[in-house]
């Protein structure tokens, strides 16, 4: 795994604490009544940016094992089809395409795997703490 930097976590947390915001905000706090119905609340609300993060973390991950490459050699091949374009893709095969992209390719995002991990820490304790009210 390649070392974190600073920037990409805060940009993780940012985007943690809109969706929790967001979530929690909408989710119908302001009717609740009594602990239980608080903690409930406050799970969902950590449970959203914990799936969304982690999805896109894992996504990330795929991204740099080549999953989509065939996606976007196909559309590439489509676009130098079209005249106005100026693309030409004749003679480039998927494998040279691919061996390309895997030569330039950067890092995936480890920090939105990790804080999405740690959203959904939170939310399963707080799960925990729910069922014990």
């Amino acid at each position: 795994m390649k070392k974190l930097k600073g920037t990409n976590v805060i940009s993780s947390l940012i985007v943690a604490v809109i969706v929790f915001g967001f979530s929690f905000a909408t989710g119908g706090i302001k009717e609740a009544e009594g602990a239980q119905e608080i903690v409930r609340y406050l799970c969902d609300a950590f449970t959203a940016p914990g799936v969304v993060l982690v999805g896109a973390g894992a996504l990330s991950w795929a991204s740099t094992k080549g999953a989509y490459d065939v996606f976007g050699y196909g559309l590439k091949v489509i676009w130098s089809w079209l005249p106005f374009t100026g693309t030409n893709m004749d003679g480039v095969t998927y494998y040279d395409y691919a061996k390309e992209k895997q030569e330039n390719r950067v890092g995936w995002r480890a920090d939105m795997l990790i804080v999405g991990g740690v959203c959904l820490a939170v939310a399963l304790i707080l799960l925990i703490v729910y069922y014990l009210i």
